[in-house]
Parts: C-alpha cells; sequence; structure tokens
C-alpha cells in the first residue's frame, strides 16, 4: 500500500522522539554463532582489556558511590568506547551483575550520552545501582550513505563490547555470567540479535577477546523490530497488506540496499533481484529465525496503542505486531524459553515490572 511507501525511509528514524531512547564485512551465507560463525571484519577489538584507572571519571552525568569509567575503548574506531558505572557494593571479593544499554537512533545516529538526557533512563539505570547492579552503556559505528557493509558492523561492535567487558572481570568488578542486554528500538534489535545469536566465541582465535562467550543472562527490550531482515515485515505486517519494496524514491532505495552491504541499485527494486542478492546477508541478522530452546529469557515491550496501519514511521518501525510476531516465534518454541520470557503489546509494563524481570536474571 502506497501509505506507507513515503515513510520507508529505512531505519532512518527507529530511534523516535516517542521512545526512550552493523567496519564489518560477511561474505558468506552463514549465520552468526551456531547459526553460522563467519566472523571476517575490518575492525577488530583490542587484544586485551585496557586499564580502567585512567578512565575515571569524578564529573560522569550518572553519579554513583561505586566508581564510574568513561569512554573506555573496546576498538579503534572513535565510536568503540563505553561507560561503566559501579554499584557501592562492587568489591575485590564480590562480583556485580551488569545491564548493558545499547541506545537507539535508527542505526545512523545517535550515542550513549542521549540516554542521560532521558529522565526514565536515568531513574531505571540508577534502580539498578541501588539494587547492586554496574550498569555499561555502549557507542556503536553507525551506517552511512552509501553504505557498503551494512547492518552487521553495529551488530559486531555490540559483539566485540560485550566481549570486551567479559575479558576485563574480574578486574573490572563484573560477573560475566549475570550480563542483560537493554535497548529501545535500533539498540533492541541489537540487544535480541545478540542474546539469541548461538555463542559466538571463536576457540581457536589468536585475539583473546573473540574467544570469550557472548551468552548473556537475558535480554530487556522495548520498541523494538521484529527482525532485522526488512521482507519478514511483510508476515509481520499482513493485516496491513504492506510491502517493503513499493513507491521508494532513490535515498529509499539506497538505504534499503545499505542495509545489507549491497551496492545502491536505479530504478525500481525488483524484488526477486533484491531478495536473491540480499538472502545470505538478511538470514544474519533475522533474529527471531534463531529463536531456541537455548535462549536466555527476553522481555519484550512494545507500545499498545501502535496498532493501526503503519501510517508514520513510529508506528512503522515499532508497531505492536513486531513483539507479537517475537512471541508467536517462541511460542513455536515452547519450553523453559517461553516460560520464563515476557511480551508486552497489549498493555504497558510498569518500571517494578521490567526492573524485576532484571533482577530475577542476574540474582544468585
Amino acid at each position: 500500500m502506497k501509505t506507507f511507501l513515503p515513510l520507508l525511509i529505512l531505519f532512518i528514524s527507529l530511534g523516535c522522539s516517542s521512545c526512550h531512547e552493523i567496519n564489518h564485512v560477511i561474505t558468506s551465507g552463514q549465520q552468526p554463532g551456531g547459526h553460522g560463525t563467519d566472523q571476517t571484519t575490518s575492525n577488530e577489538p583490542f587484544e586485551t582489556p585496557v586499564g580502567l584507572a585512567q578512565y575515571e571519571s569524578s564529573s560522569h552525568p550518572l553519579r554513583s558511590s561505586g566508581k564510574t569509567f568513561a569512554d573506555i575503548p573496546y576498538g579503534s574506531d572513535p565510536k568503540n568506547g563505553y561507560d561503566l558505572i559501579l554499584p557501592n557494593t562492587s568489591s575485590s571479593s564480590s562480583l556485580s551483575p551488569l545491564v548493558i544499554f545499547f541506545h537507539g537512533g535508527g542505526f545512523i545516529q545517535g550515542n550513549k550520552n542521549s540516554l542521560y538526557k532521558k529522565p526514565i533512563v536515568m531513574k531505571e539505570m540508577e534502580g539498578y545501582l541501588d539494587a547492586g547492579i554496574a550498569v555499561a552503556n555502549v557507542n556503536y559505528r553507525l551506517l552511512e550513505n552509501n553504505e557498503t557493509e551494512g547492518l552487521m558492523k553495529c551488530l559486531r561492535d555490540a559483539q566485540h563490547a560485550l566481549q570486551s567487558i567479559k575479558a576485563g572481570s574480574p578486574e573490572n568488578g563484573i560477573d560475566p555470567d549475570r550480563i542483560v542486554l537493554r535497548g529501545t528500538s535500533a539498540g533492541a534489535s541489537l540487544s535480541l540479535w545478540l542474546a539469541l545469536s548461538d555463542d559466538m566465541s571463536q576457540a581457536d582465535s589468536s585475539n583473546p577477546i573473540l574467544r570469550e562467550s557472548t551468552k548473556v543472562a537475558g535480554a530487556v527490550v522495548e520498541s523494538t523490530q521484529s527482525t532485522l531482515d526488512i521482507t519478514k515485515w511483510e508476515d509481520v505486517l499482513s493485516a496491513f497488506n504492506f510491502r517493503y519494496n513499493e513507491g521508494l524514491d532513490a535515498e529509499m532505495k539506497s538505504r534499503i540496499y545499505g542495509l545489507y552491504g549491497m551496492p545502491v541499485q536505479s530504478g525500481n527494486i525488483v524484488r526477486s533481484t533484491f531478495e536473491g542478492g540480499s538472502q545470505a546477508y538478511r538470514s544474519k541478522v533475522d533474529f527471531a529465525s534463531f529463536i531456541d530452546q537455548n535462549d536466555p529469557p527476553i522481555f519484550v515491550a512494545n507500545k499498545p496503542n501502535l496498532s493501526g496501519p503503519p501510517s508514520d514511521k513510529n508506528t512503522l518501525f515499532h508497531h505492536r505486531e513486531h513483539a507479537h510476531y517475537l512471541q508467536e516465534q517462541a511460542e513455536k518454541t515452547g519450553g523453559p524459553f517461553l516460560a520464563k520470557s515476557k511480551f508486552y503489546y497489549l498493555t504497558d509494563p510498569t518500571m517494578k515490572e521490567t526492573t524485576d524481570f532484571v533482577k530475577e536474571l542476574v540474582k544468585n
């Protein structure tokens, strides 16, 4: 339906104002982790975690009675950095659980500092610190105009940040087995991709960071997409006759090809050509298809009011049907994954429901 089409400047506005708010090249047809292990990258993480002392901050916006560290690098790109805020319960003899935040912004804008300007996010972070749970807040590389590497560079950055944090234990005070991922919009997709992928550790890598496990205790997301395979959105939004290929202008075409590291094509998108050329790449970012009984619990919350025809970008990218679709995939899997996961799209969860879910996942 052409109602949607002027909206589809793909993922530009995933991190919208109403919300709290991948250099990696994949060339094979494998999926991440046990869904596949091709991890060729032109931007590998540092081989050893950097010392934290030089990054200690006394002026961080998220104050803690424990230690605070800002802009800790995990790779060579300027956007490869994160903040780490420890609760006052952290000590050399007591490792803290951790919640890692990934900002939104449609993979083309935003940074970790934007979260500190959102009162509701600050309240959630402070609540974790008060409960003895550390907080990390991650920057990652963004998509560029005429993108040639695609979403995987963002996703691999998130993976490397997680592995770097794990490799820093116990010196950084973090328990690597009690880590929960937290994100909104684009940050939600990053979190779900990491949580639902099989372990992406590379036991034979010469880089010790890449030998770290990527398994986590769980993920909490809101305003998420159901998958980063845009063709699957036709199933998610079938009630509204959504078609990803209709009426795209030149800029939109550039965006949709760039998501999957494809050269920009001129003229109208030919579905068979696009889908054939992007199939291997799309399989690597279709995290809904990764769900199995070995996955950690997830908490998914999309706004109930985003329920009608996706006639604006916010509704299209954060429609409650994205959460419903993930629930349906979980129901097909069943078992402990379904029993422990929670899905909200008919009602909004309270802050307490969100934070209690995290606390349950990381308790000793």
